[in-house]
């Protein structure tokens, strides 16, 4: 399969922004859709050569991309947190979940508004398979047992 175009990711990510800043509806059909294509993509980038990545960027707050979330989605926090074991807490946690990965996007994006998209390309491949697209599987997972459609 073809590797993605920069284009591509750059509205992948885009897409994905809008459905959690602006929230347009309280279904998560979108948002499911803009999880989907961001794995698809960032599965067809094997081999993604590193820039750069000695960037003189600022690096976003995690902090407050998860408060984004906190006041967006509300309903991911669950009620039953405190009863879980701090093993099961991160597992099934889906407001971190979504949480992370907004943030991880958001720093891919960063770089490619500054104009590094190489490291960007490079971050979101390495991101999807160390970090972000394990909180995108599960958070999926979640959705889909959590939400009938």
């Amino acid at each position: 399969m073809e590797r993605p175009s920069t284009d591509e990711i750059r509205s992948a990510i885009s897409a994905f922004r809008v459905l959690v800043e602006d929230r347009p509806s309280k279904d998560f059909t979108g948002l499911i859709a803009a999880m989907t294509k961001l794995l698809e993509l960032a599965a067809r980038m094997k081999d993604e050569k590193l820039g750069e990545h000695d960037l003189d960027m600022p690096r976003r707050s995690a902090p407050d991309d998860h408060a984004v979330i906190q006041a967006r989605f509300p309903e991911l926090y669950t009620s039953h947190e405190d009863d879980l074991e701090a093993a099961d807490r991160w597992t099934l946690m889906p407001w971190d979940d979504l949480g992370d990965l907004y943030h991880d996007v958001r720093v891919v994006d960063d770089m490619l508004e500054a104009g590094h998209d190489a490291d960007a390309r490079w971050e979101f491949r390495f991101g999807f398979e160390q970090h972000w697209g394990e909180h995108a599987l599960r958070l999926l997972g979640y959705l889909l047992r959590s939400y009938r459609y």
